[in-house]
Order: structure tokens, then sequence, then C-alpha cells
């Protein structure tokens, strides 16, 4: 899906599938099903000619419906689990921010470097992961928490180590919940994964336009509910397929309110 799809509300990007999917699916019935029905029964004669295609949109679906159904509960744990990571890192986050007031002056490049990690987060991190680039995500992740480490490293260089402890444990505990904020992040696998639905979804469609002749009274009425509970479903797939592009973890400044 291309970015500017990308950027619309889930409402929207819901209509939009609907509205084409149905539009695919009634103007290929309207198109080619009649004549592509009267070709099968001049070449099967005999022969029930839509035994085959039958079983074809039979296999079809229930493969589609399988996939989908495992997709979505990988979607649901994988969406639990990002938010509890992304709750846990802004919770570190504030620790470590707090902590930095109490040491004092002294811990202030400390300060600095982890709200430069928190807008690393929001414009370069956050971006990437809308948009299903783990591998990016995962680059501008490691640069800002090595920057965040060395420059805890550089300001505790004369510390006391039991005062900077706390502090520590904070930008430790941030840095990991980042990291496991970073692999909930879809994977290009979940992308073909996605495709591969499409597709069948697609097939399944075709072929139940070259049925439609045959039950001529309900044909569009049934080919337009088809194709509305595939997209929908698809969308929904789609939406879910990514924690960070809808629902909760699609608004930033809610989850990380230390971003001036």
């Amino acid at each position: 899906m291309t970015d500017w799809v990308r950027g619309l509300s889930s409402a929207v990007q819901l209509l939009l599938a609907v509205s084409i999917t149905s539009a695919f699916t009634i103007g290929i019935a309207m198109a080619f099903a009649e004549p592509l029905h009267r070709f099968r029964s001049a070449r099967l004669e005999g022969e029930d000619p839509d035994k085959h295609l039958e079983l074809a949109l039979a296999a079809l679906l229930t493969t589609f419906a399988f996939i989908s159904a495992f997709m979505l509960s990988q979607f649901w744990n994988g969406s639990i689990e990002a938010r509890k990571a992304v709750v846990a890192e802004s919770a570190a986050i504030s620790a470590a921010l707090a902590q930095v007031e109490i040491l004092g002056p002294s811990a202030e490049p400390v300060g600095r470097a982890v709200v430069a990690y928190e807008l690393n987060i929001e414009q370069d991190q956050w971006p990437a992961m809308r948009a299903g680039n783990a591998q990016l995500a995962s680059e501008e992740y490691l640069t800002a928490a090595a920057t965040l480490s060395a420059a805890l490293g550089a300001a505790g260089a004369n510390e006391d180590p039991g005062q900077w402890q706390t502090l520590s444990n904070s930008v430790d505990a941030l840095i990991n919940n980042g990291g496991d904020r970073i692999a909930a992040t879809p994977s290009e696998a979940i992308v073909r994964l996605n495709s591969l639905i499409a597709i069948l979804a697609l097939l399944s469609l075709i072929i139940a336009t070259a049925l439609a002749p045959a039950r001529r009274s309900v044909a569009f009425l049934g080919l337009l509910a088809m194709s509305t509970s595939v997209a929908i479903l698809y969308s929904l797939l789609f939406q879910a397929s990514n924690p960070f592009l809808s629902g909760a973890l699609s608004y930033l400044p809610s989850l990380y309110p230390h971003i001036p």
C-alpha cells in the first residue's frame, strides 16, 4: 500500500477498500462472467460446468479463512506485546528524567540525551514502524540507543556509582523496552503473507463472478456481499498486522508525553 493510503484514517481506508473491491467484482461480473459461462458450458457438455469452479472456490475460501484466522491471532498477541513495550519504555523515560532532576547539573547531559532519544522515536523510528520498515526502524533505534549509552557513560565516569545506579537502571530499562518495541514492527514475512491473502481473495472473487450467471437472480447481490466481506476482513487484517498503524499506538504524543 502506498504512503498516501497509509496516511488516511482507518475508516477511510476501509471505505476505500470496500469501494474498490466491490467495483472490481461487479465490473468483472458484468464484463466477463456471461461469456465465460457460455464458453464453459459449451466445452463441458454433459457435465456440471460449475462443478470444478465450485470446488476451487471452496478450497480458496477455506485457505483464506484459515490463514486469516491464524494471522489475526498472531497480530492480536503482537499488538498486546507492542503496547506493553511502549508503556514500559515511556515509564522508564519518565523515571530517567526524574532521576536526572534529583542528581542535578552533573546529570544534565544524560537528560538531554534522553530527550534526544525520545525525539528520535517520534521523528525517525515511529514513521519507519508505521510504514512497516523494520530494518530502518531498527537502525535508527540502535543509533539512538548507542548515543544515549555513550552519554550516560561519559557523564557518570567521575561520579559515585551508587548515586548513578538508579539512573543507569532506568536508562537500561528504556533501551531494552525500546528493543521490544522495535521487535513488534512487522517483518517482510508479514508483508508477504498480506500479499498472499490479497491474491487468494482476488482469485475467490474472480471465480465467484464466473459462477454468477448460473445464479442470476441473486448474482450481483451475492457478489456485492462477498466482495464487501472480503474487503472488510482484508482491511482489518492490514490494520492489525502493524500495531503502530491504528488504534492507541498510532498516536505517539499520548504515549510519550515528554516530547516538547
